[in-house]
């Protein structure tokens, strides 16, 4: 099959819908695809990358007259199908979307974040069905976001299970790792604030929260710690990341717009129970009293916390109950299911 993806951001370009695009298209190309990407990051060359000149104006890239640029690229390639990625901003991205409804294309859009009023305000309505479109948010959290009750699919981001895989090296000190881009969604202050509280309230217990990454909000994260309870290791490389989840206990996030927790299925895929929010991302792949803990609050996390510190065997359980060949990331379930996808705009 001829795939055509479009997104506004790829590789070199680092982040969370370009990593998982380049994935997606890594591994479509091993199932034996011929995959040609379209996008506004710019680049080495590649014949298979079609890299446009764009104009930067804050956090988004922009190009006048998409539509033309997109429709010259599928009359060049001729896909079977195009796969267009967003957030919910994204010039090329819904210009993509504007391309294949004007030309009858078989199109697939691939919506990789939580909606809030504006979004569904402004994009909502181009989310209407026809025969050659179909939609995807990656979690079912995030297709709630967007449309309560709709005709949308759930396929959750891919992840290579197999390079996660850790052999057991787990800390003696009680031990919570979590990774993550330091700006306020991601509510690390919050975290930060909770395991002070802990500290205060538990000072002869033997734990840490270790946080990786960076962002702007470092220089107010690092103000904030007052014992050595609390750890900011900074931006780490994969093989960094996996040796911090072969020596923790538990991930642990407070997100609450998280589309899907990828940085939280790779510690699942290593291995560890996952705590978080029941109504992020992470609850499709995390079963609450299971393989993790799914809190209503923060206040339900923080209690969880303060018993777990008591007793921390709860911990040990949930890593011994995770089964990542039953969990919706597998590559050969979002493989399978987008071609299925894809068959069906096609109309085979």
């Amino acid at each position: 099959m001829r795939i055509l993806h479009v997104s506004d951001c790829y590789p070199p370009r680092l982040g969370g819908i370009e990593t998982q695009v380049a994935s997606l298209v890594a591994e479509q190309r091993k199932a034996g695809h011929d995959v040609r990407v379209l996008t506004l990051t710019a680049g080495p060359k590649d014949a298979d990358i079609i890299r446009l000149n764009a104009i930067f104006q804050r956090s988004l890239l922009l190009r006048p007259l998409s539509t033309r640029d997109i429709i010259a690229a599928y009359k060049d390639f001729k896909p079977d199908v195009v796969h267009t990625h967003v957030g919910s901003g994204a010039w090329l991205g819904w210009a993509a979307v504007r391309a294949g409804k004007k030309l009858n294309i078989p199109t697939v859009l691939t919506i990789h974040s939580i909606w809030g009023r504006i979004a569904r305000a402004v994009y909502g309505f181009r989310l209407q069905p026809r025969e050659k479109f179909r939609w995807v948010a990656v979690s079912e959290s995030a297709k709630q976001s967007i449309h309560a009750n709709s005709n949308g699919n759930v396929i959750a981001n891919g992840l290579s299970v197999s390079q996660w895989k850790s052999i057991e090296t787990r800390s003696d000190r009680l031990t919570f790792i979590t990774a993550s881009r330091f700006v306020r969604r991601k509510r690390l202050v919050q975290l930060i604030e909770m395991f002070e509280r802990l500290a205060h309230k538990h000072p002869h217990a033997d734990f840490q929260l270790r946080i990786a990454g960076d962002g702007p909000q470092r220089q107010t994260m690092l103000k904030m710690i007052q014992s050595q309870h609390v750890v900011v290791l900074g931006r780490l490389s994969r093989e960094e990341l996996h040796s911090e989840f072969s020596k923790a206990h538990a991930y642990i996030q407070l997100s609450r717009l998280e589309a899907f927790g990828l940085a939280a299925a790779e510690a699942q895929a290593s291995g560890l129970g996952v705590i978080g929010l029941q109504v992020s991302g992470i609850s499709d792949f995390v079963q609450h009293n299971f393989d993790g803990f799914l809190g209503q609050s923060d206040t339900d996390i923080e209690q969880f916390l303060d018993a777990t510190l008591e007793n921390p065997e709860k911990l040990l359980t949930y890593s011994k109950n995770v089964n990542v060949e039953s969990k919706p990331y597998q590559w050969t379930k979002v493989l399978a299911m987008y071609e299925a996808l894809y068959q069906d705009v096609i109309g085979r």
